[in-house]
Parts: structure tokens; C-alpha cells; sequence
């Protein structure tokens, strides 16, 4: 199983440690590491790259940091994911999204790096509700109102 995990722009080596763990024989991982400090002989890594959709195509399940940028992009491409709250980070709103994406079965949450050994055995069984993306038509409508 292809195994990409990704943490957008902001620092989270917890989560890549926690993965590092979690991963068998059968695994083949590559972590977009961003500005972390985090590395490993038989795991690749990159920082920044303009083409992380060719990552997330090539990949069978993609663990993700709960950055609204990211999971969006990943429910609309119809990937298996594992959305994980950064606990790192100061404030708690990832928490929501997490639990968004779980509520609705679009992937698997995970509130916690401790959880992620379970969450990588869970996804090869699990069949995620497909995302369907809602245009926003209110616009002129805002804008209308707002004078603008």
C-alpha cells in the first residue's frame, strides 16, 4: 500500500514519527515533511513541491494534516484519508474538521498521533462516502447586499 503523508506548510514530526511506527513490509511511505526536522534512511521525504496532486494520485491512502486546503482537495479527487488534528498547534480548530470528515464517513479521523497505527489498519477495509463538491451561487447575492 502507497502511503502518502502530508502536512501542508506547518512543522508536525509527531505525526511522522507516530506513522514511521505504524508502517509494515507492506507499506511504501513518502512524507512531505514542510519545515520539520524529521528524517529516515528507507523513507523519503520532501519539503515544498508545486505538483503534490501527482503524490496524492500515485498514493492509495493519504494521511493528512486537518488543513481545510488539503482535505478539500483530497475529498474532491476521491482519495482514501486519514485526516489527523495537528495537537501541536495552538488552537483547536482542526478538531472540527476532523470530525466533519469522520461524521460524514468521507475518511477516517484521528484525534491523536497514538491512534494512527490503528487508523492505517482500518483504511484498507474502509469505503469512504463520496465527497460531492457544493458550488457557492450566493455571490451577487453578498455582494448585492453589501453594496459592493
Amino acid at each position: 500500500m502507497n502511503i502518502f503523508v502530508t502536512v501542508g506548510s506547518t512543522r508536525y514530526d509527531s505525526l511522522f514519527y507516530a506513522v514511521e511506527k505504524a508502517l509494515n513490509d507492506n507499506h511504501n511511505a513518502t512524507f512531505q515533511i514542510a519545515d520539520g526536522e524529521y528524517s529516515h534512511a528507507k523513507i523519503t521525504t520532501i519539503r515544498f513541491v508545486k505538483n503534490i496532486n501527482e503524490y496524492y494520485q500515485t498514493a492509495d491512502v493519504i494521511i493528512t494534516h486537518a488543513g481545510a486546503g488539503s482535505v478539500y482537495n483530497l475529498l474532491e479527487m476521491g482519495k482514501k484519508i486519514i485526516v489527523v488534528q495537528n495537537t501541536e498547534r495552538v488552537d483547536a480548530h482542526q478538531q472540527d474538521l476532523v470530525k466533519f470528515v469522520e461524521e460524514k464517513n468521507y475518511g477516517l479521523g484521528c484525534y491523536d498521533v497514538s491512534q494512527i497505527a490503528e487508523k492505517i489498519n482500518q483504511i484498507e477495509n474502509f469505503q469512504p462516502v463520496p465527497y460531492i463538491k457544493k458550488e457557492f451561487n450566493k455571490t451577487k447575492e453578498i455582494c448585492e447586499s453589501l453594496q459592493l
